[in-house]
């Protein structure tokens, strides 16, 4: 009974000295280290929480929302880039080739494509990239004038012969051409007075320089048509008015175009056109 009395004393004095020394540590933690916590100094109420100073504002980033105008500078680091459509028409003359040079009447050009025209920075100039479709037209003259083919393969009129016949330095006459081109062209603009951001009426003259590719239908009077293959060189000066209407520029001009064609149709078939064409379009 001594030894159980014994035991419980101690357990009871040793949890009183634990209890105690547990309570007075706050106290000698405040006296060994400085005043207590309650008689800190509190910031200011417009500084961030302890631990996230100099947090961002709340928001999306002005570099998400694209508000730092300084960043960039134009596209390419040069003047703006703009675009235009067009539709010409105009007179297509033949005026050389052994062949269309003397059995093609003046014939008709339409046009229509798209121009992109990167301008300088005071917008006095640009160079120009030109796409198109066009299509020329030309009715034949000079009856007396044959084309000789070499050899033709005229079907048999017997049901029972199916084999063609071939006929050798057979004689035919041009009835009309059709040819249908794709176009692209590099060039330069100039702006005679003004410039193109103006919002006033501006003149201006210019060049370019490109190819055509494309197919072409021979019609001859003595048999079926002919198809082929066609392509060239073009180059061409202009002049346009510029007439701001609302938000875009009303354009129109003159053309002048000169073209060399390569043609497989029939023999001698290359030859060179002077197209005078109206232009007018809409640049945005």
């Amino acid at each position: 009974m001594n030894v159980k009395r014994v035991g419980l004393g101690a357990l009871v004095l040793t949890f009183l000295a634990v209890h105690s020394a547990s309570a007075q540590t706050p106290a000698l933690l405040a006296s060994d280290s400085g005043p207590a916590l309650r008689d800190q100094p509190m910031p200011p109420a417009d500084l961030p929480p302890p631990g996230i100073a100099g947090a961002a504002p709340s928001g999306l980033s002005n570099w998400i929302t694209y508000t730092r105008p300084d960043c960039c500078g134009p596209v390419g680091g040069d003047g703006p880039i703009e675009s235009e459509t067009y539709f010409r028409a105009g007179p297509s003359l033949p005026i050389e080739g052994p062949l269309f040079g003397h059995t093609l009447e003046t014939g008709w050009l339409v046009q229509g494509g798209a121009r992109i025209l990167f301008f300088d920075p005071p917008q006095e100039s640009a160079w120009t990239l030109d796409f198109s479709v066009s299509n020329i037209y030309n009715h034949g003259q000079r009856s007396d004038f044959p084309v000789i083919l070499p050899f033709v393969n005229v079907p048999s009129n017997n049901p029972i012969v199916t084999t063609p016949t071939t006929l050798t330095n057979f004689p035919v006459t041009v009835h009309a051409l059709n040819r249908t081109f794709v176009n692209a062209a590099f060039g330069r603009e100039l702006y005679l007075w003004g410039a193109a951001n103006t919002n006033e009426t501006t003149c201006r003259v210019g060049w370019d320089l490109g190819g055509r590719y494309g197919t072409q239908k021979l019609d001859l009077n003595e048999l079926r048509h002919r198809t082929g293959v066609t392509g060239g060189v073009t180059f061409s000066a202009h002049t346009d008015a510029e007439i701001p209407w609302g938000k875009v520029l009303l354009l129109g001009g003159l053309r002048l175009e000169w073209d060399y064609i390569w043609s497989d149709v029939v023999h001698n078939a290359d030859m060179q056109d002077l197209n005078i064409l109206l232009t007018a379009g809409v640049r945005f």
